[in-house]
């Protein structure tokens, strides 16, 4: 399961895993970044708060998390990653190889200053006619 919340002041979509993830949570997570983008014309910054490493309950989910990577790697700038887990704090050097968005780790009682680098206030465009 993935509680999803989306924080519009501060453009960041924090997400927080409390069991196995599921498809339909990507595809949750895929609707709503999406969504928010294309009302916002904004692209969010995430924010992950696990106590561990998350895990997928299948294949299914596992590929579903890889389309989402895929789909939004490219236009996410930075992704905070909050939890004391050995394995959390090695994700940085790891999708360092992945994904283009900066990763940082932060420790638990960390979680105000990780959600301060987080946060996104890139000003809307303005379209020109």
């Amino acid at each position: 399961m993935l509680e999803i919340n989306v924080d519009r002041d501060e453009n960041l979509v924090s997400l927080k895993p409390t069991g196995p993830l599921a498809k339909e949570d990507f595809e949750r997570l895929s609707e709503t970044v999406d969504g928010y983008i294309n009302v916002n014309d904004l692209v969010p910054n995430l924010m992950i708060v696990a106590e561990s490493f998350p895990y997928w309950e299948s294949f299914t989910a596992f590929f579903a998390h890889a389309r989402f990577i895929g789909a939004h790697h490219k236009i996410v700038k930075k992704i905070a990653v909050v939890g004391d887990s050995f394995a959390l704090s090695n994700l940085p050097a790891i999708a360092d190889h992945f994904v283009s968005a900066e990763v940082r780790h932060f420790a638990r009682n960390d979680l105000d200053q990780a959600r301060k680098w987080a946060r996104c206030f890139e000003p809307k465009y303005e379209k020109s006619i």
